[in-house]
């Protein structure tokens, strides 16, 4: 209990003075439209943020636009950062689903793709 809490206190206080993702995105400026998408009803329009975007995805999977995002400004420079911090974070796991590993030295290798595991009920 101790260490959980002291992990909530640590994720408060992160979120106090550094800001949320939500507002880190923001200040960013890298992305055009700041959307959230939930399952409908999960979130009411008017507990968003000022500028934000509800979508929501309904049983059948399709998409509704409950309330529009107001157009955020960005520059190119902003968002070819912004997209290759996506590329950077999921490169190793896409490599490894096809079958390439890395060496600590660098050096890259080739190895059979990695099996889907089944689930065990």
């Amino acid at each position: 209990d101790y260490h959980r809490c002291l992990k909530m206190l640590e994720k408060t206080r992160k979120a106090l003075y550094a800001g949320s993702l939500f507002e880190q995105l923001r200040s960013a400026n890298v992305i055009d439209y700041l959307y959230l998408a939930v399952p409908r009803g999960l979130v009411s329009p008017d507990e968003l943020a000022n500028g934000w975007g509800l979508l929501y995805i309904n049983p059948d999977l399709t998409v509704s636009e409950v309330k529009k995002a107001k157009a955020e400004e960005t520059t190119a420079k902003g968002k070819m950062h912004f997209v290759q911090n996506i590329a950077a974070a999921a490169m190793k796991n896409v490599l490894f689903s096809c079958g390439v590993n890395r060496l600590p030295s660098g050096e890259f290798f080739c190895t059979r793709q990695p099996r889907r595991r089944n689930k065990k009920l």
